[in-house]
Protein backbone atom coordinates (compact mmCIF):
# COMPACT_ATOMS: atom_id res chain seq x y z
CA UNK A 1 0.00 0.00 0.00
CA UNK A 2 1.53 3.83 -0.87
CA UNK A 3 2.14 5.58 2.01
CA UNK A 4 -0.03 8.63 2.59
CA UNK A 5 1.73 12.40 1.60
CA UNK A 6 1.86 14.91 4.19
CA UNK A 7 0.87 18.17 3.34
CA UNK A 8 1.73 20.38 6.03
CA UNK A 9 0.97 24.19 7.33
CA UNK A 10 2.86 25.65 9.81
CA UNK A 11 1.02 28.78 11.46
CA UNK A 12 -2.54 28.68 13.19
CA UNK A 13 -3.08 32.63 12.23
CA UNK A 14 -5.55 33.91 9.46
CA UNK A 15 -3.84 32.50 6.77
CA UNK A 16 -2.99 29.58 7.77
CA UNK A 17 -6.14 28.60 9.51
CA UNK A 18 -7.77 29.35 5.91
CA UNK A 19 -5.64 27.08 4.26
CA UNK A 20 -5.85 24.48 5.76
CA UNK A 21 -9.94 24.57 6.25
CA UNK A 22 -9.95 24.64 2.74
CA UNK A 23 -7.46 21.67 2.33
CA UNK A 24 -9.53 19.02 4.48
CA UNK A 25 -12.59 19.93 1.73
CA UNK A 26 -10.35 19.07 -0.88
CA UNK A 27 -7.78 16.94 -0.16
CA UNK A 28 -8.29 13.18 -0.98
CA UNK A 29 -8.21 11.69 2.19
CA UNK A 30 -6.89 7.97 0.82
CA UNK A 31 -3.73 9.81 -0.46
CA UNK A 32 -2.73 12.85 1.43
CA UNK A 33 -2.57 13.60 5.58
CA UNK A 34 -3.29 16.79 6.76
CA UNK A 35 -1.00 18.45 9.40
CA UNK A 36 -1.28 21.71 10.90
CA UNK A 37 1.20 23.37 13.07
CA UNK A 38 0.76 26.02 15.93
CA UNK A 39 2.30 26.68 18.90
CA UNK A 40 -1.28 27.23 20.24
CA UNK A 41 -4.51 25.30 20.30
CA UNK A 42 -6.55 28.42 19.25
CA UNK A 43 -6.20 31.25 17.01
CA UNK A 44 -5.76 34.85 18.17
CA UNK A 45 -8.79 37.15 16.50
CA UNK A 46 -6.24 40.30 16.54
CA UNK A 47 -8.64 42.68 15.52
CA UNK A 48 -10.78 42.09 18.21
CA UNK A 49 -7.70 42.18 20.92
CA UNK A 50 -6.93 45.74 21.19
CA UNK A 51 -10.93 46.12 22.71
CA UNK A 52 -10.46 43.41 24.81
CA UNK A 53 -7.34 44.24 26.67
CA UNK A 54 -9.15 47.60 27.56
CA UNK A 55 -12.61 46.14 28.81
CA UNK A 56 -14.29 43.53 29.94
CA UNK A 57 -17.43 44.82 28.07
CA UNK A 58 -18.75 41.75 25.55
CA UNK A 59 -16.22 39.51 27.53
CA UNK A 60 -14.30 39.33 24.08
CA UNK A 61 -11.88 36.74 26.04
CA UNK A 62 -14.63 34.34 25.46
CA UNK A 63 -14.99 34.27 21.71
CA UNK A 64 -11.73 36.09 20.30
CA UNK A 65 -9.60 32.67 21.44
CA UNK A 66 -10.49 30.72 18.82
CA UNK A 67 -10.53 26.82 19.37
CA UNK A 68 -8.33 24.91 16.31
CA UNK A 69 -10.45 21.74 17.29
CA UNK A 70 -13.03 22.16 14.51
CA UNK A 71 -10.85 23.99 12.00
CA UNK A 72 -10.90 20.64 10.17
CA UNK A 73 -13.48 19.78 7.72
CA UNK A 74 -14.93 16.10 8.59
CA UNK A 75 -12.26 15.47 10.81
CA UNK A 76 -9.81 15.03 7.89
CA UNK A 77 -6.52 16.06 9.35
CA UNK A 78 -4.31 16.69 12.51
CA UNK A 79 -3.48 19.48 14.88
CA UNK A 80 0.10 19.06 16.14
CA UNK A 81 0.96 21.88 19.16
CA UNK A 82 4.63 22.95 18.28
CA UNK A 83 7.65 25.03 17.28
CA UNK A 84 9.20 24.70 13.75
CA UNK A 85 12.86 25.19 14.12
CA UNK A 86 14.26 24.08 11.19
CA UNK A 87 13.01 23.01 7.49
CA UNK A 88 15.07 20.48 5.35
CA UNK A 89 14.09 20.77 1.23
CA UNK A 90 15.24 17.34 -0.42
CA UNK A 91 13.89 18.67 -3.72
CA UNK A 92 11.23 17.19 -5.84
CA UNK A 93 10.24 14.33 -2.79
CA UNK A 94 9.71 16.66 -0.31
CA UNK A 95 10.91 17.00 2.76
CA UNK A 96 10.97 17.24 6.68
CA UNK A 97 10.74 19.72 8.93
CA UNK A 98 12.48 19.91 12.89
CA UNK A 99 10.14 20.51 15.80
CA UNK A 100 11.44 22.48 19.56
CA UNK A 101 11.18 19.25 20.84
CA UNK A 102 13.32 17.25 18.11
CA UNK A 103 10.41 15.30 16.75
CA UNK A 104 10.53 15.69 12.64
CA UNK A 105 7.38 15.34 10.30
CA UNK A 106 8.11 14.93 6.61
CA UNK A 107 6.38 16.41 4.05
CA UNK A 108 5.47 16.46 0.02
CA UNK A 109 3.89 20.32 0.26
CA UNK A 110 4.76 23.00 2.97
CA UNK A 111 2.82 26.07 3.47
CA UNK A 112 4.48 28.55 5.84
CA UNK A 113 1.95 30.92 7.59
CA UNK A 114 3.71 31.85 10.15
CA UNK A 115 2.78 35.67 11.17
CA UNK A 116 4.54 38.07 12.78
CA UNK A 117 5.90 37.97 16.59
CA UNK A 118 4.31 41.47 18.60
CA UNK A 119 5.62 43.76 21.78
CA UNK A 120 3.81 45.03 24.32
CA UNK A 121 -0.09 44.53 24.94
CA UNK A 122 -0.43 42.33 21.41
CA UNK A 123 2.44 39.83 22.88
CA UNK A 124 0.24 37.60 24.01
CA UNK A 125 2.11 34.08 25.83
CA UNK A 126 0.86 30.71 24.18
CA UNK A 127 -0.58 28.79 26.93
CA UNK A 128 -4.06 29.71 27.24
CA UNK A 129 -4.14 30.45 31.02
CA UNK A 130 -1.82 32.51 30.42
CA UNK A 131 -2.81 34.74 27.97
CA UNK A 132 -6.02 35.01 29.83
CA UNK A 133 -3.87 35.98 32.75
CA UNK A 134 -2.00 38.81 30.11
CA UNK A 135 -5.50 40.26 29.10
CA UNK A 136 -6.27 40.68 33.00
CA UNK A 137 -3.05 41.91 33.41
CA UNK A 138 -3.38 44.92 30.74
CA UNK A 139 -7.01 45.65 31.36
CA UNK A 140 -5.42 46.49 34.92
CA UNK A 141 -2.35 48.65 33.92
CA UNK A 142 -5.04 50.67 31.43
CA UNK A 143 -7.16 50.88 34.85
CA UNK A 144 -5.07 51.74 36.93
CA UNK A 145 -2.60 54.61 34.99
CA UNK A 146 -3.50 58.26 34.36
CA UNK A 147 -1.41 59.06 31.47
CA UNK A 148 -1.07 56.86 28.85
CA UNK A 149 1.83 57.31 26.29
CA UNK A 150 1.21 54.99 22.96
CA UNK A 151 4.33 54.41 20.72
CA UNK A 152 3.33 54.52 17.46
CA UNK A 153 0.53 56.23 14.91
CA UNK A 154 0.00 52.79 13.24
CA UNK A 155 -3.10 51.10 12.86
CA UNK A 156 -2.53 49.51 16.47
CA UNK A 157 -1.69 53.19 17.97
CA UNK A 158 -4.91 54.44 16.68
CA UNK A 159 -7.22 52.19 17.57
CA UNK A 160 -6.14 51.36 20.93
CA UNK A 161 -6.40 55.06 21.59
CA UNK A 162 -9.70 54.74 20.06
CA UNK A 163 -10.95 51.99 22.63
CA UNK A 164 -8.64 54.10 25.58
CA UNK A 165 -11.00 56.98 24.82
CA UNK A 166 -14.21 55.24 24.29
CA UNK A 167 -14.24 52.90 27.77
CA UNK A 168 -11.70 55.25 30.01
CA UNK A 169 -13.18 59.05 28.73
CA UNK A 170 -10.85 60.58 31.27
CA UNK A 171 -7.96 58.94 30.51
CA UNK A 172 -4.93 61.53 29.45
CA UNK A 173 -3.95 59.54 25.59
CA UNK A 174 -0.88 60.34 23.89
CA UNK A 175 0.36 58.80 20.57
CA UNK A 176 3.84 59.84 19.59
CA UNK A 177 4.32 59.06 15.98
CA UNK A 178 7.76 59.14 13.71
CA UNK A 179 5.47 61.05 10.73
CA UNK A 180 4.16 63.91 10.53
CA UNK A 181 0.58 62.37 10.10
CA UNK A 182 -1.08 59.03 11.57
CA UNK A 183 -0.44 55.86 9.53
CA UNK A 184 2.74 56.06 6.21
CA UNK A 185 3.00 57.59 3.32
CA UNK A 186 1.42 54.58 1.32
CA UNK A 187 -1.90 55.94 2.80
CA UNK A 188 -3.41 59.02 0.88
CA UNK A 189 -2.65 62.22 3.18
CA UNK A 190 -5.93 63.85 3.16
CA UNK A 191 -7.16 60.10 4.86
CA UNK A 192 -4.48 61.02 7.20
CA UNK A 193 -5.51 64.49 7.95
CA UNK A 194 -8.74 63.22 8.47
CA UNK A 195 -7.62 60.71 11.14
CA UNK A 196 -5.40 63.15 12.87
CA UNK A 197 -9.10 65.24 13.62
CA UNK A 198 -11.07 62.73 14.22
CA UNK A 199 -8.32 61.06 16.77
CA UNK A 200 -8.20 65.27 18.53
CA UNK A 201 -11.60 65.01 18.55
CA UNK A 202 -11.66 62.56 20.80
CA UNK A 203 -9.51 63.92 23.16
CA UNK A 204 -6.19 61.80 22.13
CA UNK A 205 -2.80 64.11 21.91
CA UNK A 206 -0.86 63.70 18.91
CA UNK A 207 3.15 64.16 18.96
CA UNK A 208 4.03 63.76 15.32
CA UNK A 209 7.51 63.70 14.06
CA UNK A 210 9.19 62.51 16.86
CA UNK A 211 10.45 59.07 18.47
CA UNK A 212 10.34 57.71 21.63
CA UNK A 213 13.93 56.29 21.94
CA UNK A 214 13.56 55.10 26.27
CA UNK A 215 10.14 54.14 27.10
CA UNK A 216 11.69 53.95 31.09
CA UNK A 217 9.39 56.50 32.87
CA UNK A 218 11.58 59.30 35.06
CA UNK A 219 9.33 61.30 37.72
CA UNK A 220 5.73 60.45 35.65
CA UNK A 221 7.36 61.68 32.28
CA UNK A 222 8.78 60.20 29.65
CA UNK A 223 10.85 62.94 26.95
CA UNK A 224 10.89 62.11 23.49
CA UNK A 225 13.84 62.45 20.92
CA UNK A 226 12.92 66.19 20.08
CA UNK A 227 13.05 66.92 24.08
CA UNK A 228 9.49 67.04 24.03
CA UNK A 229 8.38 66.26 27.77
CA UNK A 230 5.12 64.09 27.94
CA UNK A 231 3.20 62.94 31.05
CA UNK A 232 3.45 59.12 31.05
CA UNK A 233 2.80 56.23 34.02
CA UNK A 234 2.25 53.83 31.66
CA UNK A 235 4.14 53.56 27.91
CA UNK A 236 2.38 51.36 25.56
CA UNK A 237 4.48 50.07 22.44
CA UNK A 238 2.09 49.82 19.40
CA UNK A 239 4.65 48.83 16.70
CA UNK A 240 7.60 47.33 15.63
CA UNK A 241 6.30 43.49 15.10
CA UNK A 242 8.82 41.43 13.73
CA UNK A 243 8.72 38.67 11.52
CA UNK A 244 8.30 34.88 12.83
CA UNK A 245 10.59 33.98 9.82
CA UNK A 246 14.02 32.51 11.91
CA UNK A 247 12.96 29.25 11.20
CA UNK A 248 12.35 29.89 7.62
CA UNK A 249 15.62 31.12 7.07
CA UNK A 250 17.41 27.35 8.12
CA UNK A 251 16.07 26.84 3.89
CA UNK A 252 19.59 28.64 3.21
CA UNK A 253 21.00 32.33 1.62
CA UNK A 254 18.04 34.47 -0.37
CA UNK A 255 15.42 32.60 1.48
CA UNK A 256 14.65 36.01 3.33
CA UNK A 257 14.67 39.52 2.24
CA UNK A 258 16.66 41.95 4.57
CA UNK A 259 13.53 42.58 5.96
CA UNK A 260 13.02 39.17 6.94
CA UNK A 261 10.06 38.72 4.83
CA UNK A 262 10.06 35.50 2.84
CA UNK A 263 10.65 35.53 -0.59
CA UNK A 264 8.59 34.46 -3.05
CA UNK A 265 6.85 33.89 -6.39
CA UNK A 266 3.57 35.08 -8.00
CA UNK A 267 2.46 32.00 -7.44
CA UNK A 268 3.11 32.37 -3.43
CA UNK A 269 6.16 29.29 -4.27
CA UNK A 270 9.51 30.52 -2.33
CA UNK A 271 12.21 31.24 -4.86
CA UNK A 272 14.00 28.09 -5.59
CA UNK A 273 11.70 25.69 -3.57
CA UNK A 274 8.56 25.31 -5.50
CA UNK A 275 6.76 22.71 -3.24
CA UNK A 276 7.04 25.34 -0.30
CA UNK A 277 4.54 28.03 -0.17
CA UNK A 278 4.13 30.91 2.11
CA UNK A 279 0.82 33.21 2.61
CA UNK A 280 0.03 36.25 4.90
CA UNK A 281 2.17 38.82 6.56
CA UNK A 282 5.12 37.24 6.05
CA UNK A 283 5.68 37.13 2.34
CA UNK A 284 7.81 39.99 0.54
CA UNK A 285 5.25 42.37 -1.42
CA UNK A 286 4.06 45.89 -1.69
CA UNK A 287 1.29 45.73 0.18
CA UNK A 288 0.32 46.21 3.68
CA UNK A 289 -0.04 43.73 6.61
CA UNK A 290 -3.80 42.78 6.84
CA UNK A 291 -5.93 40.10 7.91
CA UNK A 292 -8.04 40.44 4.74
CA UNK A 293 -5.15 40.01 2.47
CA UNK A 294 -4.10 37.20 4.27
CA UNK A 295 -7.38 35.61 3.63
CA UNK A 296 -7.01 36.26 -0.07
CA UNK A 297 -3.39 34.44 -0.17
CA UNK A 298 -5.19 31.46 1.81
CA UNK A 299 -7.86 31.51 -1.27
CA UNK A 300 -4.69 31.35 -3.84
CA UNK A 301 -2.62 29.39 -1.92
CA UNK A 302 -4.95 26.60 -1.43
CA UNK A 303 -5.63 26.40 -5.58
CA UNK A 304 -1.98 26.25 -6.13
CA UNK A 305 -0.87 23.88 -3.57
CA UNK A 306 -3.73 21.69 -5.44
CA UNK A 307 -2.43 22.29 -8.79
CA UNK A 308 0.96 21.28 -7.66
CA UNK A 309 -0.21 17.91 -6.19
CA UNK A 310 -1.96 17.47 -9.80
CA UNK A 311 1.56 18.16 -11.70
CA UNK A 312 0.22 21.21 -13.00
CA UNK A 313 1.03 24.65 -13.85
CA UNK A 314 -0.11 27.28 -10.35
CA UNK A 315 -3.94 27.74 -10.88
CA UNK A 316 -4.00 31.12 -9.27
CA UNK A 317 -1.25 34.41 -9.91
CA UNK A 318 -1.59 36.58 -7.60
CA UNK A 319 -1.03 40.72 -8.87
CA UNK A 320 -1.69 42.18 -5.73
CA UNK A 321 -4.85 43.25 -3.84
CA UNK A 322 -6.64 46.61 -3.00
CA UNK A 323 -5.65 48.37 -0.14
CA UNK A 324 -8.47 48.34 2.70
CA UNK A 325 -8.07 50.19 5.70
CA UNK A 326 -11.03 50.06 8.17
CA UNK A 327 -10.16 51.63 11.63
CA UNK A 328 -12.35 51.14 14.57
CA UNK A 329 -11.99 54.15 17.18
CA UNK A 330 -14.26 52.41 19.58
CA UNK A 331 -17.65 51.00 19.53
CA UNK A 332 -19.63 53.92 17.53
CA UNK A 333 -16.47 55.89 15.58
CA UNK A 334 -14.01 55.29 12.76
CA UNK A 335 -12.70 55.84 9.33
CA UNK A 336 -12.26 53.08 6.32
CA UNK A 337 -10.35 53.82 3.07
CA UNK A 338 -10.72 51.96 0.04
CA UNK A 339 -7.96 52.47 -2.86
CA UNK A 340 -10.62 51.76 -5.56
CA UNK A 341 -9.90 54.07 -8.74
CA UNK A 342 -8.90 57.37 -6.96
CA UNK A 343 -9.46 56.32 -3.14
CA UNK A 344 -12.74 56.60 -1.11
CA UNK A 345 -12.52 57.10 2.40
CA UNK A 346 -15.75 56.48 4.68
CA UNK A 347 -16.60 57.90 7.87
CA UNK A 348 -18.30 56.40 11.42
CA UNK A 349 -21.37 54.81 9.91
CA UNK A 350 -19.66 52.63 7.17
CA UNK A 351 -16.97 51.71 9.48
CA UNK A 352 -19.46 50.48 11.76
CA UNK A 353 -21.16 48.48 9.93
CA UNK A 354 -18.24 46.99 7.65
CA UNK A 355 -16.38 45.42 11.01
CA UNK A 356 -19.39 45.53 13.12
CA UNK A 357 -19.95 45.64 16.67
CA UNK A 358 -18.46 42.56 17.01
CA UNK A 359 -15.01 43.29 15.66
CA UNK A 360 -15.62 40.08 12.68
CA UNK A 361 -15.48 37.65 15.83
CA UNK A 362 -18.34 36.06 14.29
CA UNK A 363 -16.83 36.07 10.73
CA UNK A 364 -13.74 34.72 12.25
CA UNK A 365 -15.11 31.62 14.10
CA UNK A 366 -17.15 30.65 11.19
CA UNK A 367 -13.95 30.65 9.13
CA UNK A 368 -12.50 28.00 12.13
CA UNK A 369 -15.69 25.76 11.76
CA UNK A 370 -17.25 27.09 14.77
CA UNK A 371 -20.86 28.37 14.90
CA UNK A 372 -21.25 31.94 16.36
CA UNK A 373 -24.03 33.90 18.05
CA UNK A 374 -23.52 37.18 20.26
Amino acid sequence: MTERENIVVVGGGGAGTSITRQLSEWLNRSQYNLILISPRSYMVHYPATLRMLVTSKGHLEDCAFIPLEQIFINGHGRLVNGKVVSIKDDGENGGHITLDNGETIKWSILVLAPGRIWRGPLAFPEPKAECLDHVYEWRRKFEQAKNIVLVGGGAVGIELAGELKEFHPNKNVTIVHGQELPLNDYYPRRWRKDIARRLRRRGVNLVLSDYVDDEEIEHYTIKTRNGEVVLADLVVPCGGAEMNTEFIGTLGEGTLWSSKCVRIDTAFRLLHHKRIFAAGDVIEWEEQKQLCKAYTHAEMVSKNVMAALRKEDPAAIYKGSAEIMCLSMGQTGGTTYYSYLWGFNFGDAFTMSLKGRDLMVGQAREKCGIRHRM
